[in-house]
């Protein structure tokens, strides 16, 4: 069973800006050799119009767990007008991967355009990039991305929330991606609308569940439902859009 207490909330200088807790040094060894073929493969299907290429969530920061955790690559590329798609060449890049390597991740496989102007164009991608990111390759522009607190611009997960979660609720047999997808926006968004309160920041589910629950009690026990039912198949999808339900009417 996976230990759920992965992760933790990220560090903050002395001025409370959100400091990046991404190594290489951190990236579990077994993990090399793959990214140095995701490496091979960005570069050879998106050649000169690739500008640098990246790794977030929780495997750069230490966090990486066997047949658990994805492999959340992006890539910035010249072409203008991308707003995170997958690439277009990303099947023929799986069928290289599987054949060359066992017990493969999931792969994000994921393209974005850079702007020179990178922060007013895309402020979502700038926050994570800053605070979450590392650089496998190419030019790095953190340096000149601003810094982000705990603040309102940084609740990216309860933009979406209400569409999101009307859509999945209209859904009568929901596939496994689909409820793993809901279940992080959800708790995630409940950690966000207490995140102030908190003065702390993190994306890692049982954190996220943890805080709202003890500035929330009447959610502690809808919040960790859901966070029982991450990563499981054959959910009661009944019991799981009540909890979700009872989550929402507490943070909307």
């Amino acid at each position: 069973m996976i230990n759920p207490k992965i992760g933790g909330f990220f560090p903050m200088d002395k001025q409370g800006n959100i400091l990046n807790p991404t190594g290489i040094d951190l990236v579990s060894k077994a993990l090399l050799p793959l990214l140095d073929e995701i490496t091979r493969l960005y570069k050879e299907y998106e050649s000169d119009n690739l500008h640098s290429l990246w790794l977030r969530g929780s495997t750069p920061r230490g966090f990486y767990v066997e047949e658990y955790s994805d492999i959340d690559v992006f890539a910035l590329v010249y072409s203008p007008d991308i707003c995170w798609e997958k690439a277009k060449w990303a099947k023929k890049a799986e069928k290289i991967i599987q054949t060359n390597f066992d017990l493969v991740p999931e792969i994000e496989w994921a393209v974005s355009s850079w702007y020179s102007d990178f922060y007013k164009k895309n402020p979502r991608l700038s926050f994570y990039l800053k605070t979450q990111s590392l650089l496998l390759l190419g030019n790095d522009i953190r340096v000149n991305l601003p810094n982000f607190k705990v603040s309102a611009e940084i609740k990216m997960n309860l933009t979406w929330l209400t569409e999101d979660v009307s859509a999945f609720m209209k859904i009568e047999n929901p596939t496994d991606a689909e409820i793993y997808t809901i279940l992080k926006l959800v708790i995630r968004s409940a950690f966000e609308s207490i995140m102030e309160k908190e003065r702390r920041y993190t994306p890692d589910l049982y954190w996220c569940a943890e805080a709202f629950g003890r500035h929330c009690p009447s959610g502690k026990k809808p919040v960790f439902e859901l966070l029982k039912a991450v990563g499981i198949k054959n959910n009661n999808i009944f019991y799981l859009k009540e909890n979700i339900g009872k989550v929402i009417k507490l943070i909307i």
